[in-house]
């Protein structure tokens, strides 16, 4: 690990080498996804003019993402967070630079959307736990926090700078610039990862195949089961996201449609989520708190209050304050209990405890969308009453637990 001074400043954990070239790979890798995440349902629209296609084309990288993040952390526990990472940006760029050649000589069938979706969404399910893994790795469990919130900022303005460009080179040369322009961020991220330097502990034994991926996998979901403080933050979690990711796109949209006049009202919420989550970041990355048990619990009681609230505000300004305040508790949360579970899970354990705590998290996003489908035909005030109602029985719930009160950060 690379020495640096103890700190709570996110900043400061720049003077650090090795996570210094993990930001700026990290950066790149965030902008290329955005790139492609809006030039592929772009395409798909241009290619079919069907809705349908469009949905499905979105399943067909979802899917992939939410089965495989386990199995991508095995692959980092086993082969380190860094190797992980640099086949995977390998892979990304090898996936771009064929799609770009299938659109730019004008090729591209809507078969090719299918496979293309299906092998990118199987690229971010290995990278996105390795990643996650490979934090503590470079920097001390004092600058822990300091370094997540540095990411989460990252990712929150790539989320939110990204599209807007992506848009803008689509519109300008076309949806084959935009995947050029992810290779260029591909090729970035290579850079970035091949300089960390740190020491990983390799496993006992080295033979892998399916046989063994399976046995730490099962490994993974044993030890992540019988730590009982473990197993409730992740249960918390997955109910936050069950009962938040699918409400505030699709039911913003529907929202945004019948209360507020269109697409320029959810475009304002899409943008006042991302500003929230940017606020909760560095706000995270501002403070030490000990009782993360505490922050998690009011964090999802915010966030349940807010869903309610968010159904019922009569103004778009109150329903953009509502969505800032939700996005903020969502940002605040997400640092701390990364850093928590980071640390809970062990050296061994990192990625495969990371990769189940993303299928509980991104994994639960087809799900939370076909549920809110459901719900909302019953009416905006039926799915925005269920959601923030469940999330807060859910928080109720998590309180009487033991486990979770035991879940303070070291």
């Amino acid at each position: 690990m690379d020495p640096a001074v103890r700190t709570t400043n996110p900043l400061h954990t720049l003077k650090i080498p090795s996570f210094r070239w993990l930001i700026i790979g990290h950066t790149a890798s965030s902008l290329g996804d955005q790139f492609y995440l809006i030039a592929l349902p772009w395409l798909a629209l241009q290619l079919t003019g069907s809705g349908v296609a469009l949905g499905s084309v979105l399943a067909a990288a979802a899917v992939p993402r939410a089965l495989f993040m386990i199995f991508g952390g095995a692959l980092a526990d086993r082969f380190s967070p860094k190797t992980v990472l640099l086949v995977s940006s390998l892979a990304s760029t090898i996936i771009n630079v064929l799609f770009a050649a299938l659109i730019l000589t004008e090729s591209v069938q809507t078969w090719h959307l299918y496979i293309f979706a299906v092998a990118l969404g199987l690229v971010d399910a290995i990278a996105f736990p390795a990643a996650t893994a490979l934090v503590p790795k470079l920097v001390q469990k004092t600058q822990l926090n300091a370094a997540n919130a540095l990411i989460g900022l990252v990712t929150q303005v790539t989320t939110f700078l990204g599209p807007g460009l992506a848009g803008l080179v689509i519109a300008q040369f076309g949806s084959g610039a935009a995947f050029v322009g992810s290779v260029i961020a591909s090729l970035l991220a290579i850079i970035g990862i091949s300089q960390i330097r740190y020491q990983h502990k390799t496993p006992t034994s080295t033979a892998f195949g399916p046989r063994a991926a399976l046995n730490d996998i099962q490994k993974g979901f044993v030890y992540t089961w019988k730590n009982k403080s473990l197993r409730a933050v992740i249960g918390l979690l997955a109910a936050i996201n069950l009962m938040l990711i699918g409400p505030i796109l699709v039911g913003g949209g529907l929202l945004a449609n019948t209360r507020f006049g269109g697409v320029d009202a959810f475009g304002w919420m899409v943008s006042a989520w991302g500003a929230g989550g940017l606020i909760g970041a560095i706000a995270a990355g501002a403070v030490s708190i000990r009782r993360v048990e505490w922050l998690l619990l009011a964090a999802s009681s915010i966030i349940g209050i807010g869903m309610i609230a968010f159904g019922f505000a009569p103004t778009l300004l109150l329903t953009l304050l509502v969505v800032v305040t939700m996005g903020c508790a969502n940002g605040w949360l997400e640092v701390y209990a990364t850093t928590w579970l980071q640390v809970q899970a062990g050296d061994s354990m990192q990625g495969r405890v990371m990769g189940i705590t993303a299928v509980a998290a991104l994994g639960l996003e087809p799900i939370s969308y076909a549920l809110t489908g459901v719900l909302a035909e019953l009416g905006l005030a039926t799915l925005f009453l269920s959601a923030g109602g469940a999330l807060l029985i859910a928080t109720a719930i998590a309180a009487t637990s033991r486990s979770l009160r035991n879940a303070r950060s070291e």
